[in-house]
């Protein structure tokens, strides 16, 4: 188990771009004071901490205990315990992540019809549903690229009937239902699940993330069609007060949503291991103390973004709405590259789809295409923003190219692809870039909803298409070479 220390260090750096990025712009843009400007870095360090501290929970309580449900399903031999075991944890995991409360709450600053917790409710149902089905695929071998087919084909053609106005909404409630908790919680499924069936192998277990976007998509599409209302209400520029008085304020809020959040989770693993895998008391305490850790890193990242980043992020948006469109554009592909090498659930997946092809996908390869396109696409979404362009213009057929490459990439690396488009929108993507862009959508349409939302659906794009153009290029590769992939990721 790695220490504090050794976990703070690389989150410390990782993050150190993208806060000298944005106190430069706070600096620059806002014109902030020095207080403001000192009280925003020390949320800098809460966050930085609470990550570190997220990560040992991750590392000690919620990876080992995952790994042993996904595991211990296939020798159960019974599809009502994999179907209820696994939208059980599904449904859990995407209510207590924080990336979900951080949306849904925007959602309903922006759609005062729509009732915050039905929403929350929605996305996670539709998670636990679509996530069934990927665990069904695994068991029964069903063609993964066929799913993804299906899946975004409704999503595509749900598209032309959502009320425009809930169209970037509707998109973005997938990218942020996969955040920093069950982005963990599932790969970790899929890979267990695949250690106990001898005809996979661990490759076969991702695309669970790239799936689990899929369902709160479409969920939330019908629930905003069937809902009938469209009412939207009118953006303002919040007058934040940044004091500790604000920062206590916060962190008796965030403590009863991370309780509220953690603890249904905390009890199922505590009776899954109990009852299914008959675990000594010994080894349920660990995964306690593990979850635990997890909290408090919850604990004090939300305090910290919430406290100091989200403000930021929002008046920062706000400036930017005065300068240049090329200058807002070639910082949205600035801030897009940063805030992907600092985000945690990237560097979770691309070590263990290194360790999963035994070397043959480095890490730092991954990392780097991500942020490329994720880079790209930000820049795409700022010049949406900013030049009125319609979003659907951008996304269907996004979607549509993302399908063809998919429909030629090495197969090995479907789920890697889609996986990826889950972990780019993390804690660091939703709380900074969305709460930015919707700042710059103020300050460019004075309080209407247009261009409030769509940046995370762009940053879930972006992965997919970069990292299947990355699979084509593998498999034209290997048929040149006469590899088998199962020779290949050997």
């Amino acid at each position: 188990m790695a220490s504090l220390k050794e976990e703070l260090k690389p989150v410390f750096l990782s993050a150190l771009p993208i806060v000298s990025l944005v106190t430069i712009l706070l600096l620059v843009f806002v014109g902030a004071n020095l207080k403001d400007v000192f009280f925003f870095l020390g949320c800098v360090v809460m966050v930085i901490v609470g990550i570190a501290t997220f990560f040992i929970g991750v590392e000690i309580g919620i990876i080992p205990a995952s790994r042993a449900v996904g595991a211990e399903i296939p020798r159960r031999g019974s599809i009502i315990f994999l179907v209820v075991v696994v939208f059980a944890i599904s449904f859990l995991v995407t209510i207590a992540d924080p990336d979900v409360t951080i949306f849904t709450d925007l959602a309903n600053s922006v759609f005062p019809s729509i009732n915050k917790m039905k929403l929350v409710v929605v996305m996670s149902s539709g998670v636990g549903f679509i996530l069934v089905i990927s665990a069904l695929r695994i068991v029964y071998n069903i063609s993964q690229k066929l799913l993804f087919m299906i899946g975004y084909g409704i999503v595509l053609a749900l598209s032309f009937v959502v009320p425009p106005d809930y169209f970037g909404m509707a998109f973005d409630s997938g990218g942020v239902s996969t955040g920093p908790i069950n982005i963990p919680v599932l790969i970790a499924l899929g890979l267990g699940l695949c250690s106990m069936l001898s005809s996979r192998t661990e490759m076969d277990g991702f695309g669970l993330v790239g799936m689990a976007t899929i369902g709160p998509i479409i969920g939330t599409m019908l629930y905003c069609i069937f809902t009938g209302d469209v009412s939207t209400g009118t953006m303002v520029q919040d007058d934040y007060v940044l004091s500790v008085s604000f920062l206590i304020e916060h962190l008796i809020s965030v403590i009863k949503d991370v309780a509220t959040a953690m603890i249904p989770l905390v009890i199922f693993f505590i009776i899954f291991q109990r009852v299914f895998l008959k675990y000594p008391l010994s080894s349920m305490y660990v995964m306690v103390i593990g979850m635990g850790f997890a909290a408090l890193g919850m604990i004090l990242f939300l305090t910290g973004v919430n406290s100091g980043f989200l403000p930021v992020a929002n008046g920062v948006g706000m400036a930017l709405a005065d300068i240049h469109p090329i200058i807002v554009i070639v910082l949205g592909f600035g801030i897009g590259f940063l805030v992907t090498f600092a985000e945690p659930a990237v560097k979770i997946l691309a070590e263990q789809v290194e360790d999963a092809s035994h070397g043959v996908l480095k890490d730092k390869l991954l990392i780097a295409v991500l942020a490329l396109g994720v880079a790209s696409f930000v820049a795409i979404g700022m010049a949406v923003a900013v030049y009125g362009i319609e979003l659907k213009f951008v996304v269907i057929p996004g979607y549509i190219l993302a399908l063809i490459l998919m429909y030629f990439t090495d197969k090995e690396l479907v789920g890697v692809a889609f996986d990826a488009g889950g972990v780019a929108t993390g804690p660091m993507a939703v709380t900074l870039v969305m709460t930015m862009y919707t700042g710059l959508a103020l300050g460019m349409h004075g309080g209407g909803v247009a261009g409030s939302f769509g940046i995370i659906i762009l940053m879930v794009m972006a992965p997919i298409i970069f990292v299947s153009a990355l699979g084509v290029i593998l498999r034209i590769y290997k048929e040149r070479s006469a590899i088998s992939s199962e020779e290949y990721y050997e």
